[in-house]
C-alpha cells in the first residue's frame, strides 16, 4: 500500500506546480531578507507565512491540495523532499510546504531535518529558530534517554514543530539501522 502512495504522490507531483516552484527558488536562492513574524524573525522567501497572498504562496497552496487529495486519511502523511546536490532549495521547499499543511486547523505537521552529514542551519536561518545547546535528530539516536520532546523545536503556530538534524556524524548509515531510530520513528 504504501509503495502504490509513492508512486501516486510522485507522479502527481511531476507536475507544472513542481515546475513553477522550482523556478520561483533558482531565481531567488541567492537574496536573503528576514521578516517578522509574530516576535520571530523569518527569511521572506518563506513565502506561505510572509507573502501568503502571492503568487508562490499560491504555488504551495496548490501542491498542498495536492498532497492533502492523495493520501489515505487514514494513516499520516510524510513527505520527504530529497536532491543529490547542495543548494537546490530543498530547505526552503520543504519550509514552505510545511509551513502551508500547518496553516490549515486539522493538520498537525513536524518538520524533520535528517541531513546528518552536513549540519544545516538552513531550517534555522529560514524560520527564526534558536538551537543553542538544544540536541537535535541524530542526538536523540545515539543518545536513547532523549524523547521525541526533547528534540522538537516550536515555531510561530501550535501546528507547526521543527526537529533539527543535530550533530554532524561520518556514519549516517549507522544511525538509521539503530534500534533507537526506529523508536523515533515511532514516536513521530
Amino acid at each position: 500500500m504504501f509503495e502504490e502512495m509513492g508512486f501516486r504522490l510522485r507522479s502527481a507531483l511531476t507536475s507544472p506546480v513542481m515546475d513553477k516552484i522550482a523556478d520561483w527558488i533558482m531565481r531567488n536562492k541567492d537574496e536573503r531578507d528576514i521578516r517578522s513574524l509574530n516576535g520571530l524573525t523569518v527569511d521572506r522567501h518563506v513565502v506561505s507565512l510572509t507573502d501568503d497572498r502571492s503568487y508562490d504562496a499560491e504555488q504551495y497552496r496548490k501542491l498542498r491540495h495536492i498532497l492533502e487529495q492523495k493520501h489515505s486519511s487514514e494513516f499520516g502523511l510524510a513527505v520527504s523532499i530529497c536532491s543529490p546536490a547542495a543548494g537546490d532549495g530543498k530547505s526552503l521547499t520543504a519550509v514552505n510546504i510545511a509551513a502551508t499543511l500547518a496553516q490549515a486547523e486539522a493538520n498537525r505537521v513536524l518538520l524533520v531535518d535528517a541531513d546528518f552529514r552536513r549540519e544545516s542551519v538552513s531550517f534555522e536561518e529560514l524560520l527564526g529558530l534558536d538551537n543553542g545547546e538544544k540536541p537535535g535528530f541524530s542526538d536523540a539516536i545515539v543518545a536513547p534517554h532523549l524523547k521525541l520532546p526533547d528534540i522538537l523545536h516550536g515555531t510561530y503556530s501550535r501546528n507547526l514543530d521543527v526537529n533539527l538534524s543535530g550533530g554532524q556524524t561520518l556514519a549516517p548509515y549507522e544511525l538509521l539501522r539503530s534500534p533507537h531510530f526506529g523508536r523515533l520513528m515511532l514516536d513521530i
